[in-house]
Order: C-alpha cells, then sequence, then structure tokens
C-alpha cells in the first residue's frame, strides 16, 4: 500500500542472505498519485534459500511516498490463494488429521486488557482494513520484550474456517467473554455492557452457517463462500475463572442456546486441574450439564508422564472433556521426552 502526492520515486526490493549476499531482487515503481492509498506489487525469484534472509527495499529518485501493510509471500501459497498460508506448513497440518483446530488460542484471547482483545469481526475483509492492535505478548516477558509486535490479522476468522475446511478439520473458535487476562489487568465487563460481547458470538455462528440472506452470511458469501462452513461449537472464554466467569458464561448459554439449541459450547475450567479455582468450575459445570469443559495444565514433566492415569478416570456420563492447552513447566528436554512418550498434539476424549 501507498500513497504519493507526485510520482519520481522507484522501490529496489531485495533479498539477502544471512552475509548481505544478494539473493533476488526486483523493483517497483509506484504509478499513481492522489491522497488516496493504492496497492501494487511486484514479484522476482530467488536465487537460493536461506532461513536467515532478510527483505529490503532501497528507494531511488526524488519525491515523498508513505508505505503501509508491506508483504512478502511465496508464489506457490496454499491452494495458490493471493496473500495466503504457507503451503507446506499447511500441508504438515493437514498430514496430522486433526479432529479440530482451536483459534485463536489461547491468551490472545483475552488481551492485556479488553480495548487489545481479540475481535474477529475486525480480521475479515480487506487486509489492508483490518484494524491493527498489540500483540498479547508485546511485552510480557522482560527477559525478551518485544515493543514492535502487533497484529495485523493477515490469518482472520475467513481464512481460518478455509483452512479448517481444506484440510478436513472441525473450527472451534474462542471468544471473549468480556474477561481480559486475569494474569494481567484483571479487566472485567460489566453485566450492562455484555450485550456486544454475546452478539458477537451471535454473529460468529451466522457469519459461518447463515444464509446468504442473513446480514452475515451475506458477508461470508461476498467473500468468495456462499456455501455455509458448518460451525458446530465455540469456546465461551479461553482460560478464565472464578464466580464472575460463570455469571458471564450463563449469559452467553442462555442467549446461544435461545437461538442455536443444538450448537455446542466449550466451558473454562481456568489454568489448573486442582485447587479450589479448580474445584467451583468443575462442580458447577458439571451440575450445569455443560456440552464440554476445557482444562489447560501447567505443569511439571513428571506430571505430564502420568497423564494416562488421570484421563482414565473419567466417566461416559460425564460432560465431554477438552484439554486444549498444555505446556510444561521444566526444561526443553523434559518436555520432548514428555511429548515423544504421550504423542499428544490435542487430546480429545468422548
Amino acid at each position: 500500500m501507498y500513497r504519493q502526492s507526485t510520482p519520481g520515486v522507484k522501490l529496489v526490493l531485495q533479498l539477502k542472505d544471512a552475509n548481505n549476499k544478494i539473493i533476488g531482487q526486483g523493483s517497483l515503481t509506484p504509478d499513481q498519485t492522489g491522497s488516496d492509498w493504492k496497492k501494487q506489487s511486484a514479484s522476482f525469484t530467488a536465487t537460493e534459500t536461506d532461513p536467515k534472509a532478510k527483505f529490503s527495499i532501497l528507494f531511488q529518485g526524488n519525491g515523498n511516498i508513505d508505505l503501509d501493510m508491506i508483504s512478502l509471500f511465496p508464489g506457490d501459497t496454499w491452494k495458490n490463494r493471493p496473500r495466503g498460508l504457507r503451503a507446506d506448513m499447511v500441508q504438515l497440518l493437514a498430514d496430522m488429521k486433526p479432529g479440530f483446530i482451536r483459534f485463536p488460542g489461547g491468551c490472545i484471547v483475552e488481551g492485556t486488557d479488553l480495548a487489545n482483545r481479540y475481535q474477529w469481526k475486525k480480521t475479515i475483509g480487506p487486509i489492508e482494513n483490518r484494524q491493527l492492535i498489540i500483540n498479547r505478548w508485546n511485552t510480557e516477558f522482560a527477559n525478551r520484550s518485544a515493543p514492535d509486535y502487533y497484529q495485523s490479522f493477515g490469518l482472520g476468522f475467513f481464512e481460518y474456517f478455509q483452512l479448517a475446511e481444506d484440510i478436513g478439520s472441525d473450527a472451534l473458535p474462542i471468544l471473549n467473554c468480556g474477561m481480559a487476562c486475569q494474569f494481567n489487568s484483571a479487566e472485567v465487563a460489566s453485566l450492562e455492557e455484555l450485550d456486544p460481547y454475546v452478539q458477537d458470538a451471535l454473529d460468529l455462528i451466522e457469519f459461518a452457517n447463515g444464509d446468504v440472506t442473513t446480514k452475515w452470511g451475506k458477508m461470508r458469501a461476498n467473500l468468495g463462500h456462499p456455501k455455509p462452513f458448518n460451525l458446530k461449537m465455540m469456546g465461551v472464554g479461553n482460560e478464565n475463572w472464578g464466580p464472575q466467569y460463570l455469571e458471564r458464561l450463563a449469559i452467553f448459554t442462555k442467549a446461544i442456546k435461545a437461538k442455536y439449541p443444538d450448537f455446542k459450547l466449550i466451558n473454562s475450567s481456568g489454568t489448573d486441574p486442582e485447587g479450589d479455582r479448580f474445584n467451583l468450575l468443575n462442580t458447577t459445570l458439571r451440575s450445569n450439564n455443560a456440552d464440554f469443559i476445557d482444562e489447560h495444565y501447567y505443569r511439571s514433566a513428571d506430571w505430564f508422564l502420568k497423564m494416562p492415569a488421570v484421563t482414565i478416570t473419567i466417566q461416559e456420563t460425564d460432560p465431554r472433556f477438552l484439554l486444549a492447552n498444555m505446556q510444561c513447566m521444566q526444561t526443553i528436554v523434559s518436555l520432548e521426552v514428555t511429548a515423544t512418550t504421550g504423542k499428544v498434539h490435542w487430546l480429545r476424549l468422548r
């Protein structure tokens, strides 16, 4: 994307290897003028492969020019979609044959505060119009702060639904329930302020499944997919906990089940598989006949090695159990041993 009042600037596009040797070069001469943003692209072929290569832009000529949304994509994206996903990475994912893909996560759903929470409606449509926000992991860790780490949403909800459909997986979107990360600001939308959050959930179901005559079904069709995505389930909150979560979950559940009674909802049991927080949620959610209970584990390698003894205690009469987040709190060596022994990528029990 660019804008310039008068022509006169040429962009020289270069790929350089780790030693700054040029391994690919092209050029682009912006040819339109005015105050509006314009889009233009160029292509060139790299002569080598270097995992530490970098992309540089040199300016030649005279003039003033503003640039934005600069992207470098391979020519052979997944299904050859413009500005699409890396074909090799999608193929690796497809080869795993996942039953579902949980997206976008994670703490990124919550945000450090509600202003920076993930909002699906801001991730569809032209990429250049998707609202940039600070990434959740921008300054989270003092030892590896990344203050320039932002989200541009090149992979948004439409691309996510396409991906799940492409590889034969169910989509499992996770939506904010009106609560920011409880380890950060712990900001909470009051119950009187919750309607927009609930409406986002209802609108997402309509976007995925609605007829093309509906507002959001029409939007999906306009983006190139008139056929419904057949979304079956959704997570309300990421790993939220406490009475505040239960209050908000009840409001979401009532509204969604009233309109879509067969739609399945994933409920959070917090960040631990034991303790007071877990016991409150686990007891309440089971008594409410939750469709799914989502447990998140942050434990030692030894704890994970004992996982089979934990999972076999689940009964057929229990709500479905979803393990959506595991993190080993020891060295990478222990984590590799655990992963090799358990062979766990995602765990879904019926």
